[in-house]
């Protein structure tokens, strides 16, 4: 799950450049948020009602699994890349920084996610009703930390190739080899430093409640990113979208498959 997780990000954010392709993908993301936010409260309605084990057992299962909103937390990055990366038309000056700002709170609630987690865990807070909980990205460093910091940094990249070069010239530089080879090694070095993070923090006492016991094994990317080119000629909206639906439709499928096999296989 976190290196899918990972990768999607990695993919989605240049076809998330365009500001229509990233308010697509965030609205498509809050729906399947809502859908998981009224499903799993039913869920959990359901299975804490009931004495059987099978039931029990796929709660724990869920929750251990699955303990928070993956899709907000999905959603959530395409916003800050909405807010980073698009400039609405006509905006300037105030407005412009303004709409940047706005980032500040889908990063916010990433924040506040991890947090939680880790605070509940660590520090003794007490847990919200799971009604609020449900609400939260689930508790995952490698996704928060790569969600917030890869968009701030090619970001960044793009601003200085504009600098250097021109607008003009910069636009054609966009659609280069080296452009997009810097740009996958940025993201790999954002996973060198995760997954370095984690294996070398792993053993610690505190690991678990930072969730450094994940990702050990996200440096795998990094061939595959670095060599990574995102098209050849014009994007297809239609296939970014069905990749979308697609990504979205394997993990219903596998979470539906689980609770299949627990309940009825075992």
């Amino acid at each position: 799950m976190v290196v899918a997780t990972l990768l999607w990000f990695f993919i989605r954010i240049e076809i998330m450049a365009r500001r229509g392709n990233a308010i697509v993908t965030a609205v498509m993301l809050t729906f399947f948020g809502v859908l998981y936010y009224i499903g799993m409260d039913m869920l959990y309605f359901y299975l804490t009602d009931t004495n059987d084990t099978y039931r029990a057992l796929l709660l724990n299962v869920l929750t251990l699994i699955l303990p928070g909103n993956v899709f907000w937390g999905l959603g959530a990055f395409s916003l800050i890349v909405l807010f980073l990366n698009t400039v609405p038309e006509g905006s300037k000056g105030g407005k412009r920084v303004l709409w940047h700002s706005l980032a500040i709170l889908p990063i916010a609630y990433l924040l506040v996610s991890y947090f939680y987690a880790v605070g509940t865990k660590l520090w003794g807070w007490s847990s919200w009703p799971s009604w609020a909980e449900n609400l939260l990205f689930r508790k995952q460093f490698a996704a928060t930390v790569f969600a917030i910091i890869y968009p701030f940094l090619t970001v960044a990249h793009r601003y200085i190739i504009r600098k250097k070069y021109g607008k003009e010239q910069a636009e054609k530089y966009f659609e280069g080899n080296a452009y997009f080879f810097t740009r996958n090694l940025i993201a790999c070095l954002i996973i060198a430093a995760i997954a370095l993070t984690v294996n070398f923090m792993k053993a610690s006492k505190f690991a678990s409640a930072l969730d450094l016991k994940k990702a050990s094994y996200c440096w795998i990317l990094i061939p595959l990113i670095l060599f990574y080119h995102p098209h050849m000629g014009k994007r297809s909206q239609i296939a970014d979208a069905l990749f979308g639906f697609l990504y979205m439709g394997s993990m219903m499928l596998g979470y539906g498959y689980l609770g299949y096999y627990v309940l009825f296989v075992i």
